[in-house]
């Protein structure tokens, strides 16, 4: 899956408001899905939830752009990551939840072998 683009929503409620996984199937193949340039902008979740970015393995990275990305009262332990490269960028507003100082420092490290980058400044 390449160029998805998710704009302009809002969630209330929702356990699981970010999930970008390919770890669907535990079925044996070589056809193996790879999910890049997927684009989360403007996305508001008003209730706290689980954000999940899980690829294959490290040659079938999930790659997602978080610009724009607000997940009221996320906490650290709500933040999966695991074989993705999660870019962030600055469109307008806050990134990601402010109070979680490893998305805000851009540091997935304690969160399995995820990949964090980050463009733009903090507000």
């Amino acid at each position: 899956m390449r160029t998805v683009s998710y704009e302009d929503v809002c969630m209330r409620d929702v356990t699981n408001p970010i999930v970008l996984t390919s770890m669907y199937t535990t079925h044996a193949g070589t056809l193996l899905p790879v999910y890049r340039d997927i684009l989360l902008k403007d996305v508001r979740s008003l209730t706290p939830g689980r954000l999940t970015f899980l690829g294959v393995d490290a040659e079938h990275k999930i790659g997602v752009t978080l610009d724009n990305v607000m997940v009221d009262g996320l906490r650290a332990g709500d933040v999966r990551t695991e074989n993705a490269e999660v870019v962030r960028t600055r469109g307008g507003g806050r990134v990601a939840g402010a109070a979680v100082a490893a998305l805000r420092d851009g540091d997935f490290s304690g969160y399995g072998n995820g990949r964090a980058h980050r463009s733009g400044g903090l507000a």
